[in-house]
């Protein structure tokens, strides 16, 4: 199973200070046993998959649901606004999903070069060495 770099380390990092969650193409079952096979099961507070959408990205459903999950699970006076949310992604339809959602996006270089990802907020090669610091500063 590869895991992208950075990911094992980014994810557990910002779970300690923010709500996590996971809008996916994928399978729910996959899903879940990547998740758990690389440790990272705990750190996401809502799981949104294929199945749990009528239509894929680049429409925004899947991000819509994971935050409407975000917020019931989080169940404060105050939530979570799309605008507030940074979607990490690594697809064109992605960003465009992202983006229709009223989210910012960060795009990784995983799976498209840069040039097919410029219309997310920001681009990366790597989560390797990204933090908070970083993520904040695209969302501002």
């Amino acid at each position: 199973m590869r895991v992208f770099p950075g990911v094992q380390t980014l994810v557990p990092h910002l779970a300690q200070k923010l709500p996590l969650a996971i809008a996916s193409g994928a399978l729910r079952n996959e899903i879940e046993i990547i998740l758990s096979g690389i440790g990272l099961s705990a750190h996401f507070r809502a799981i949104v998959s294929a199945e749990d959408v009528t239509r894929g990205k680049p429409e925004p459903e899947i991000f819509l649901k994971a935050l409407a999950q975000l917020n019931a699970a989080l169940n404060s006076d105050h939530p979570i606004s799309p605008s507030e949310c940074l979607v990490i992604e690594d697809s064109k339809e992605g960003i465009r999903g992202a983006r229709r959602a009223g989210m910012k996006c960060l795009a990784v270089t995983n799976s498209h070069p840069a040039r097919l990802l410029d219309e997310a907020d920001s681009i990366v090669d790597s989560l390797e060495g990204i933090g908070q610091p970083q993520l904040e500063a695209i969302c501002s």
